[in-house]
């Protein structure tokens, strides 16, 4: 059904568009990509080229100053086949692969196009028994319809390359929930539309960071809580958009590669907790500033750790 146009803007050249009164999915024709709504359950909001103050409303104003995309999605909780094996929502339908105390790892869509949102923090089967706890290893690659994700403070970790290669992705909210607990390498690899800060290790929960576990992550900066002691070789190395990191004062030493080829990182501030600095920690990263903080341990710096560090100061 065609969206309906009413009201005046003060803006010249914007349009008033109101889908408060479609919003109940009534038939979804994937062949034809086309949706009928009509009233029945809950309007949700916008993705697309809105604004993050306009998202929740079901009347919006657009300037259209150039080419937009404009989505509106309705609220359908996910419902868990009786076989077990799937959820759907009237969008999307996942595999669920398995099941451990209510949490699903959920995998791949059946129709990966048919969608731009998705929303996987609404409840299973209308209460809390149910819910998404992980997202398998490569389950998401390459979809290039994904625009938005949304997640729940439930799920725990991500599979390697989860979502990677997702180049219309362009939001995550929370872009990392503070339940999060691992993620197994480059779960958002080249997904260059994305931005995000990444804050871990900071609700309480120990955190294991493992190898290339944000390898090539649109990371704009990094803080390590306290929960994090350890992370391993490689785990933030070509996160091209990180400007800044604030580690956890619970490191003991920075590993192999762990920040190799971040081309926009410029200042590393190191805790006094750390007592060795790896191969090639910090190599092709164009790093200004190293701070130490007062009453640092640090004992080794390996040889190579600041090489190719051209522009290094201090």
């Amino acid at each position: 059904e065609p969206p309906h146009f009413h009201g005046a803007s003060e803006n010249p050249g914007a349009e008033t568009v109101c889908f408060s009164r479609m919003d109940r999915i009534m038939k979804i024709d994937r062949k034809s990509r086309y949706v009928r709504v009509e009233p029945g359950v809950t309007f949700g909001g916008w993705y697309g080229d809105v604004d993050e103050q306009q998202r929740k409303n079901a009347t919006i104003e657009i300037v259209m100053d150039g080419e937009k995309t404009l989505t509106p999605y309705f609220v359908k909780n996910w419902e868990l086949a009786s076989d077990g094996k799937s959820i759907s929502d009237g969008y999307w339908t996942l595999e669920v692969k398995s099941e451990t105390n209510g949490g699903l790892l959920v995998g791949a869509p059946t129709h990966p196009d048919v969608c731009g949102f998705l929303d996987l923090s609404k409840p299973i089967n209308g209460g809390d028994e149910y819910f998404v706890s992980a997202v398998s290893g490569r389950s998401f690659y390459e979809n290039q319809t994904l625009r938005e994700l949304r997640v729940s403070d439930r799920l725990t970790a991500f599979s390697t390359e989860s979502f990677a290669e997702c180049h219309s992705l362009t939001n995550v909210t929370p872009f990392m929930p503070a339940s999060l607990t691992v993620m197994y390498g480059s779960a958002f690899a080249h997904c260059f539309a994305l931005r995000g800060d990444l804050k871990i290790g900071t609700n309480g929960t120990a955190v294991a960071l493992q190898a290339t576990e944000f390898a090539m992550d649109p990371i704009d900066s990094l803080v390590m809580g306290p929960n994090v002691t350890t992370f391993e070789r490689h785990c933030f190395s070509a996160c091209t958009n990180m400007t800044n990191c604030v580690l956890s004062a619970a490191l003991t030493s920075i590993p192999e590669g762990a920040f190799y080829a971040c081309s926009r990182l410029t200042k590393v501030e190191l805790p006094d907790s750390v007592k060795s600095i790896g191969v090639e920690a910090f190599k092709n990263s164009p790093v200004t500033n190293v701070v130490f903080e007062e009453g640092s341990q640090l004992e080794t710096i390996n040889d190579s750790a600041f090489v190719t560090c051209s522009k290094l100061v201090t």
